[in-house]
């Protein structure tokens, strides 16, 4: 883009947002950092805060499977309120707890069936153009259930 147009874009403001668009849409497309993917892997970017010496912020993890079988064969040994998660995407995730019924309210067949509908997800990473999902191997893990009456809404930040 040539320096005329760049300083043209700082006086529009409907030019600018496009111009942030686009920064966004280059950035989605420039070269994929090795680093990148384990930031967007919910599991292996524990390993990154733990490096950073935060492992006083880190959920308690009760088990990491690749299958839904997997999953269902340590169900017994899970605890009766916890979170089940995939480790990409985006919204996939299971609540377990005594308000829902826990363990035992769960249809185990309905759970396999969901479980590896999220473990077969392939097509993340072209259908949002963010191309580092293409290197997270999918996996599910449980962690602690967080309880508090003090429920923040991030959705505003």
């Amino acid at each position: 883009m040539n320096k005329k147009i760049k300083n043209t874009m700082k006086n529009i403001p409907f030019v600018a947002s496009a111009f942030t668009a686009y920064k966004r849409h280059w950035a989605k497309k420039a070269p994929i950092s090795l680093a990148k993917h384990c930031y967007a892997d919910k599991y292996a970017v524990r390993n990154y805060i733990r490096e950073r010496g935060l492992n006083d912020i880190l959920t308690e993890i009760y088990g990491k499977w690749d299958t839904a079988d997997d999953v269902l064969a340590a169900w017994d040994s899970l605890p009766e309120e916890f979170v089940l998660k995939s480790n990409n995407g985006c919204g996939n995730l299971i609540i377990i707890n005594k308000e829902n019924g826990g363990k035992k309210a769960v249809n185990l067949s309905e759970l396999r069936i969901i479980l590896s509908k999220w473990l077969s997800e392939k097509d993340f990473c072209l259908e949002n153009a963010e191309f580092h999902y293409q290197f997270i191997k999918n996996c599910i893990f449980a962690e602690q259930l967080l309880e508090s009456d003090d429920v923040m809404d991030w959705s505003a930040s």
